[in-house]
Parts: C-alpha cells; sequence; structure tokens
C-alpha cells in the first residue's frame, strides 16, 4: 500500500528567487503563528529543498520592459514581506542595466527579509527604512527625487498603498 499523504492546499506566493535561476522557485513565506494556518503549516512541514507540486507560474505583477528599455527609470518601493516581488524585479533590473532604486521598509534591520543579501548585491540602489529607529518612507520625497519619467512599483500593506496613492 501506498502510506503517501496528500495535501491539497491553494495558497498565492511571490516567486522571490533570482530570476537568472531557472532551476528553483524560492518564496518567503512569514510565519504567523495566530493567522488563518497556511504560514503554519509551511513552517512545519515544508523543508528547504522539498519538492512541491504546483500549478504552472502566473506573473500578475510584472515590469513594463518596453518602457524601461526605451529610458523609463524604475522606483521599487517595497514593504515588508512585500519585498518578496520586488526583490526579483530588482535582481531582473540590475542585470538589464535599467536605473531603479529600492525603497525598503520594515520593523528593524533583524526582521526584514534578504535584507543583509540585498545590501550586498545592490549597494547604494537600496535604501532602507527601520520603523524601530523612527525611520519612514517619505513619498512625497521619493516622488519629487524621482525622474519625471519613472514607473513605480510597489508591494506592502494595504496602509503603506493607500499612503503611496494619495500623494
Amino acid at each position: 500500500t501506498d502510506n503517501t499523504e496528500t495535501i491539497i492546499s491553494y495558497r498565492h506566493y511571490s516567486i522571490c528567487s533570482n530570476p537568472k535561476r531557472r532551476d528553483i522557485y524560492e518564496i518567503a513565506v512569514l510565519h504567523e503563528v495566530d493567522g488563518s494556518g497556511g504560514s503554519d503549516f509551511i513552517h512545519q512541514q515544508y523543508q528547504l529543498g522539498m519538492t512541491i507540486n504546483c500549478q504552472p507560474v502566473e506573473n500578475n505583477f510584472s515590469l513594463q520592459l518596453k518602457r524601461h528599455h526605451q529610458g523609463a527609470s524604475a522606483i521599487l518601493i517595497a514593504g515588508g514581506i512585500g519585498i518578496t516581488p520586488i526583490k526579483a524585479m530588482a535582481q531582473s533590473l540590475k542585470t538589464m542595466g535599467i536605473c531603479f532604486a529600492l525603497h525598503y521598509a520594515g520593523k528593524s534591520n533583524t526582521k526584514m527579509a534578504f535584507l543583509d543579501r540585498l545590501k550586498r548585491d545592490l549597494g547604494e540602489q537600496l535604501i532602507s527604512y527601520f520603523s524601530n529607529e523612527n525611520q519612514r518612507l517619505d513619498f512625497t520625497k521619493i516622488i519629487k527625487d524621482a525622474d519625471k519619467n519613472s514607473i513605480f512599483y510597489l508591494c506592502g500593506p494595504n496602509r503603506l498603498i493607500d499612503d503611496f496613492c494619495q500623494i
């Protein structure tokens, strides 16, 4: 008899692995113990390197490459775990030599996914904001300092997106 257990669960996660890698998919899942159970299950049951069955990848948040190749720079803004799709965008833009800046806000430098890797890979293209040090994103300044043809990409909590849209 086959003792394998089949578990079917549908969740949507951003692939945050380097886009040049096509042999693996990397996701980041914030462990929310008091959530609806999905993240707790993943943190309890999944292991690094584990093979899982999933639906084909869909890109619902793509770069506007045609405009970037015509000279438009990119301003990437991520709040918390919103870094997952933004990280892959930054890596793609860097590989293509497209001008961009990444503004990444979180609770502290120890609570922000991929921060060390992004610092190493992006250098001055990364601007970090730590709320435990009273640092905040200043959307008015970010917009004012951006090239007039810049394209903005945001991912994060609703409050971050709402605050940006009110500018």
